[in-house]
């Protein structure tokens, strides 16, 4: 997901917020002539809202400093985004959050009851001694004076250590 960086230098910079406050209200001179002066535009108080080419106040209702953005956020109750856009005349884009979704397995990805069976039906033969590896691990065991009737689950733990060491084994 991209997201749109906003310029807000550039945007302050493009808006005389002398010329903004004036679609509102009627504002006259009050110190020279950067400084305009006139009734609030939000609280309608007479001689409260001060503004220059980048700055207003008003005393009442907005007694710090703020900028051409936070006039538009102050005066219309609009988020960032939307007085952004109201003050470049261009819709700030606005994407609908997509909702992920889990792709779906393919064919050869795990699926656990299958594996699970394929598991223990494999852990079953080692146990009963019907694979050929199984077979030479019992053959091996016995030879080696380790086995004397050994109970299934004890077998299975012999087969199991042995088979797990062949395969180290063999990996290294």
């Amino acid at each position: 997901m991209t997201t749109k960086t906003i310029d807000t230098s550039s945007v302050k910079q493009s808006i005389d917020l002398r010329e903004l406050a004036a679609r509102y209200v009627e504002l006259r001179r009050a110190s020279g002539d950067k400084e305009l002066c006139g009734p609030c535009p939000k609280c309608g108080g007479n001689d409260r809202f001060h503004c220059g080419t980048d700055w207003f106040f008003c005393r009442q209702c907005h007694p710090k400093r703020g900028d051409a953005i936070e006039f538009t956020i102050w005066k219309d109750g609009l988020d960032f985004k939307s007085a952004v856009a109201t003050l470049t005349n261009a819709p700030f884009p606005t994407t609908a959050p997509t909702k992920r979704t889990p792709a779906a397995p393919k064919a050869s990805e795990w699926n656990e009851p299958a594996q699970r069976t394929k598991v223990l039906a494999n852990h079953d033969a080692l146990v009963d001694g019907k694979v050929s590896q199984a077979q030479a691990c019992i053959a091996y065991l016995e030879s080696a004076g380790r086995t004397s009737h050994p109970s299934k689950r004890q077998k299975s733990c012999q087969l199991s250590r042995m088979i797990y060491r062949n395969l180290v084994h063999h990996k290294s």
